[in-house]
């Protein structure tokens, strides 16, 4: 499985504090003695898949990434990021060594993801050339075409919420990344570009805990999480992997 092929995961961590009226990036935030940033990295960097790390930034905020860099056993690059998540991504992948040959991505503000589904995500890309963690939606949803009444109400058993990592073959993401800027198209994750470009994305269930940090009500869960990982999961016989 994956043998002879070279996986670097691309984090995105050039985001800001704006959702959350902070003046600092939300990456920098404290979760008990770590960051945010800095489990997410441990997290990714303890998959046995992950051969290196790119870590993608606010320029001036390099620096700081680079001390949290400290002590993992993988190679790992800073990258300075772009405008939105998609040209910070781009640069990512326009930094890689020749030598790689998958492609991972994941939001530096999803720190709790377990290195189980990391690993799992990562394996399964063998099937299609691309894969995602998802997770089946709890609420029943919407679709507003104006934001103020209801169109209609699609099946909920058909409907997943995204999560990162996101893994792709080198030249599946690229490919999908080039068609995306020639058309001028921005899509809100990796996996909608390369679903544009006729490329079928195969889902890992993953963990309803892989919250992404964005909103202060995110915080109130996240300080749930980091003081006692899964322990009332486990209580009632859930979350082994966490």
């Amino acid at each position: 499985m994956l043998k002879n092929k070279k996986v670097a995961m691309l984090i995105a961590a050039a985001g800001s504090g704006s959702r959350m009226q902070l003046k600092m990036n939300k990456q920098f935030i404290s979760l008990g003695e770590q960051s945010v940033l800095s489990r997410t990295i441990k997290q990714v960097s303890s998959s046995k898949y992950v051969d290196c790390i790119l870590v993608i930034g606010q320029e001036q905020e390099l620096d700081l990434i680079h001390d949290l860099l400290k002590g993992i056993n993988i190679p790992y690059q800073l990258v300075a990021g772009g405008e939105t998540r998609q040209d910070s991504i781009l640069n990512g992948l326009r930094a890689l060594d020749q030598s790689v040959d998958i492609v991972a991505s994941h939001d530096g503000a999803r720190p709790f993801v377990s290195v189980a589904a990391i690993d799992e995500v990562i394996a399964a890309v063998e099937d299609t050339g691309a894969s995602v963690l998802a997770h089946p939606v709890k609420d029943t949803i919407k679709f507003s075409a104006n934001g103020q009444y209801v169109s209609y109400t699609p099946a909920r058993k058909l409907l997943w919420a995204v999560q990162t990592p996101q893994v792709f073959y080198r030249d599946i993401i690229e490919s999908a990344y080039k068609q995306a800027y020639d058309e001028d198209y921005q899509g809100t994750d990796d996996c909608s570009l390369v679903e544009k470009a006729g490329y079928k994305v195969k889902i890992v269930q993953g963990e309803y805990t892989n919250i992404k940090i964005t909103t202060p009500e995110d915080l109130l869960f996240a300080e749930i999480l980091q003081e006692e990982p899964g322990r009332i999961l486990k209580k009632y016989g859930y979350g082994e992997n966490l």
